[in-house]
Parts: C-alpha cells; structure tokens; sequence
C-alpha cells in the first residue's frame, strides 16, 4: 500500500512537471510571435519613414534648382538692361571720317567686351550653382542604395512569418507529446513493477492486520480499565446524603442572595436616568476638549508691515496644528474648521492706536478710540503707571467664521510696540 502510495505521488509529481512544462512552452511561443509581429511593423513604418524623407529631399532639390534658374534669368535680364552705351558726341565738320570709324570700332570692341565678361561671369556662377547641386546620376545612385518596396519585402520575407512560427510551434508541441510518452512509458513501468510486487505486499497486509488487532485488543483492555476507575469514582449512599445536605445549605445561600438584592436594587438609578447622566457626561467632556482647541502668539520685535498688519514673531502654544496653520514670519492664522471662535489680543504701547480684526482681508470688528473709550463707561481706561506699560490696550471678540478663514490684525501706527493673540475653537 504504501509503495503504491508512493508510485501515484510520483504520477502526479511528474503530470504536473509536465503541465507546467506545458505552459511554459505557450507563453515562450505567445511572446515569440509578439516579438516577431512587433519587428514587422518597425521595420514597415522604417521602410515608410525613409520613402518619405527621400521624396521630400527630391521635392526641395527641385524647388531650388527652379529658383535658381529663375535667379539667373532675372539677372540676365538686368545685365542687358544695365550695359552702358557710350554717348558718341556729334561729328564737327572738322574731325574726318577715318577718326569717325576708328572711334566706332573702338565702341563696338568695348561693347562686345563687356557682353563676353558678363557672360563669363553669368556662366561661371551657373556652373557653380550647377556644381553645388547633385546631378541626376547622383541621385539615382543614392536612391538606389536606399531599400526600395521589393527589397523591403524580401528582407521581411526572410524573418519568420507565421508558418515559421507554426513550425516551431508543431516541433515543440512533438517534443512535449514525445516527453509525455515517455514519462507514460515510466508509468507503465512503475504500474508493473507493484503488480510484481503483489504478493510482499499481500504478506506485508496479512502482517500490518494482525498488529492492527494486537492493537485493538489492546486498546479494549485499556478501555477496560478506565471504566473500572471511573466505578471507583462515582458516589456512594453516604456521598449522596452529603451533597443533599449541601445542596440545602445553597438553596439557603440563594434564597439571602435574592433578598439582599432586591433591597440593594432600590437604591440605584434606573436606565433612563444612567442615559441622562450619560449625555450630560459627554457635553461635558466635549466643552472640556473645545477648551483644549487654541493657539496663541507673540509679537515682541519690528514695527508693523507695509500693509499695516502685525507679523507675529513666534507660536508659543497650538494645542491642534490642523486646525490653526500659520508659517514663521506671517501676519495671518488660517483656521480650518468651520464654526465659533473666541479672539483675544492685547498690544503694550503708549498711544491709542485703532486695531482692527482682518477676516479674509476685509474688517470685522475694530478696536474702539480714544474719544470712543473716555465717552464710554463700560470699557476699562488704561492709566499712566510708573512701572511703564502694565496694561495692555485688548480687544475681545467672537467670530463665527467659516471653513478655512484667515484671521489677521491691522496696526495703524508705525511703532514697535508689543502685544499677542490668543485664538480659541468653541
């Protein structure tokens, strides 16, 4: 059995080295055929690309040879245009007329001249331009040593098409079915090696079935024995009678147990009234953690800025940094969440300046003035004190702001004086 055990657990082993051996092989030849197609198509659009180059090149190469023919008739044009004449002055009676016709000789040779040398020239530079540009041969040579369509198709005749890849797919799937009939044939094999096997292993049975009964009389009389301590262990008629005896002492037990109970349970707070206590537990406790919610800041050096606003030199307490975002250096608090707010602040100066509360840079509130505070009965007048500054001129506000407001404070007197601002979340 267990040799038999062993050949299946090799059977299996071995179909599943082959499956993945399988798979393997499919994936090698799904990605061989991608990669192929893939070399096809570059190679096209490289064929494409190239055609297209050449025949822009042929374009411009014609473009500029018209243009510089139409150069060189333009100033032909002007060259029989601009060949000077010379004036010959009027023949007096006394000049002769061989002098009449030596002079004329003497133009014409000059004019003709002239005309050779122009031409000359022309020729020249038309030879020049000639000569800077390919002549025809040239270009056939160099058209020519690129790919033309059939030489592009013979080049891709030759990679692998599809019936290639059908072959070496055909040959791989061979080898797979000839490594499958050979790990079949080593089944076969093993199938009859535990045929001849047979008879040991009918022996081996014979031997492993009677141990198994040695066994199950073994474990009968273990069984045997357990039962007999668990006789032993169970109660007698004395036993009984104390535990009936016991079990009236904790019916007593119980009976005092309920009477204390409902005697106790008089004097506890009922399930409406634990959720009163509740609810009031939890407004307390999120007053206390609104209480928790500030940020406060000092402004000790420098005079206001050139916008009139108090850059505030450092953060000395911020109890939630996502709630109050301000930068080192920066005249305004960003408060994130929305709803109430307490604003506190007070500046140690010795005039009356007018301060006013910036939310998202328009006013809200301001401070009152002087003339404001003398008329006023309410409000607390600050006195000259020989210690110097010992109260400050405060504002105390609520705002109830919106979600992502920015809170500044303007100064409208250009002194360094000294102050805070201590924001609270309600």
């Amino acid at each position: 059995m267990i040799s038999e055990c062993k050949s299946d657990e090799n059977l299996a082993q071995v179909e599943k080295q082959v499956a993945q051996q399988c798979d393997k092989i499919e994936v090698r030849l799904d990605q061989l055929v991608e990669s192929i197609q893939h070399q096809i198509k570059d190679q096209d659009l490289q064929f494409k690309s190239d055609r297209i180059q050449n025949d822009s090149k042929l374009v411009k190469l014609q473009q500029e040879m018209v243009q510089k023919v139409e150069l060189l008739e333009v100033k032909m044009k002007e060259s029989e245009k601009s060949t000077a004449i010379k004036e010959i002055p009027l023949a007096t009676p006394e000049i002769q007329e061989r002098e009449v016709d030596v002079i004329r000789e003497e133009l014409a040779c000059d004019f003709q001249a002239t005309i050779e040398n122009r031409i000359g020239l022309l020729r020249q530079e038309l030879l020049v331009a000639i000569g800077k540009k390919m002549c025809k041969s040239e270009i056939a040579k160099l058209l020519s040593r690129k790919m033309d369509a059939m030489d592009s198709w013979k080049q891709l005749a030759e990679k692998a098409d599809n019936t290639r890849v059908e072959e070496v797919a055909c040959a791989l799937m061979d080898s797979i079915q000839r490594s499958q009939e050979s790990a079949m044939d080593d089944i076969d094999r093993l199938r009859q090696l535990n045929d001849s096997k047979a008879d040991t292993l009918d022996l081996v049975q014979v031997k492993h079935n009677m141990n198994s009964i040695l066994s199950v009389a073994e474990s009968i009389q273990h069984e045997l024995s357990a039962l007999q301590r668990v006789v032993n262990e169970k109660m007698t008629v004395a036993d009984v009678k104390e535990l009936l005896d016991s079990q009236l002492m904790m019916n007593g037990l119980q009976k005092a147990i309920k009477q204390v109970g409902s005697a106790a349970s008089d004097e506890f707070t009922t399930k409406s009234q634990f959720e009163t206590m509740n609810r009031q537990v939890k407004a307390i406790t999120r007053q206390l953690r609104s209480e928790i919610y500030q940020a406060r800041y000092i402004w000790k050096d420098g005079g206001p800025s050139a916008k009139q606003t108090i850059q505030w030199s450092s953060q000395v307490v911020n109890t939630n940094a996502d709630i109050f975002l301000w930068q080192f250096g920066s005249d305004e608090v960003k408060l994130v969440l929305p709803g109430l707010y307490h604003l506190e602040a007070a500046f140690f100066t010795d005039y009356s300046p007018v301060i006013q509360v910036l939310v998202n840079g328009e006013p809200a509130a301001v401070q009152p003035t002087s003339k404001d505070l003398a008329s006023s009965q309410s409000v607390v007048q600050r006195l000259r004190h020989s210690a110097g500054n010992v109260v400050g001129l405060a504002i105390d506000v609520f705002l109830a702001l919106p979600a992502r407001a920015v809170v500044a404070l303007s100064y409208d007197i250009d002194e360094k004086a000294q102050g805070f601002l201590n924001l609270r979340k309600l």
